[in-house]
């Protein structure tokens, strides 16, 4: 695992953090030293180099909270993906368990809201048990995740504009359908 053990995930950001704040506080420390030793440091030309070599742990944490955050993601597709069907036993029939989930999940996954919008409100619409609000807090949800991602992963690919504008118009097509339905 990179050289790192096991650390929660919490504890990898306020690593992060407190890096970060080290690292700003280095010039400082830097400073003091060179007081201390009556600038005979400075004549010579030596400097810490905490500062760089700060960054350098800084940015193997953050690669260690993007790799975490894959795996929690793939843990919860891993769930998705699995036979939630019940066996036929003893005359049991077969309650899909977690189906609205599912179908909530594969929505998401798959941006099919051409097919949500379009097939809406029938029974044998593929997302049947999508409600329109359940919808919308995941899209929320995502659009928000995607503003507080910037800072820890600047350098890692941000999401399309497209993305965001197709989010965008999919949370407002929500609460249009919300709302057309609250008033009918």
């Amino acid at each position: 695992e990179s050289g790192f053990p096991v650390t929660p995930l919490l504890d990898l950001v306020q690593i992060c953090i407190n890096t970060l704040h080290l690292e700003n506080s280095m010039p400082f420390l830097d400073d003091y030293i060179v007081a201390l030793v009556h600038g005979n440091v400075k004549q010579i030309g030596l400097r810490l180099q905490g500062p760089s070599m700060l960054k350098g742990i800084r940015s193997l944490v953050e690669d260690r909270i993007y790799d975490k955050l894959n795996d929690k993601i793939d843990q919860c597709l891993d769930i998705v993906s699995y036979d939630w069907m019940i066996p036929e036993a003893a005359g049991i029939v077969k309650l899909l368990r977690f189906q609205d989930l599912r179908q909530l999940l594969d929505l998401i996954m798959n941006k099919e809201w051409n097919a949500y919008f379009l097939d809406f409100g029938k029974e044998d619409a593929q997302f049947a048990h999508v409600t329109p609000q359940a919808a919308l807090i995941v899209v929320e949800k995502i659009r928000e995740g995607l503003k507080r991602v910037r800072p820890f992963f600047s350098r890692r690919q941000q999401p399309e504009k497209d993305d965001k504008k197709l989010l965008d118009q999919v949370a407002k097509d929500l609460r249009n359908l919300i709302n057309d339905r609250a008033n009918s």
